[in-house]
């Protein structure tokens, strides 16, 4: 079983590409107030939420990650 890892602002440059290198190596779930869907295809067992993180909380049904970025 792989380690959660959860990016926040994933959709942006540095965020899609620690997708792109991690992925075989974690369960990676991406938070962004803008999720870019056609990249995020690529890479169906990542999870996406777009949520705003400045005003709105993570959903308390979401496990916690061993690792944050």
């Amino acid at each position: 079983m792989l380690d959660k890892l959860y990016i926040v602002g994933g959709s942006g440059f540095i965020g899609k590409n620690m997708v792109r290198c991690l992925y075989e190596k974690f369960a990676i779930s991406v938070f962004d107030k803008y999720i870019d869907l056609e990249y995020f295809s690529q890479y169906p067992d990542v999870q996406c939420y777009e949520i705003e993180l400045d005003k709105d909380q993570i959903d308390g049904s979401v496990e916690t990650p061993k690792y944050l970025i």
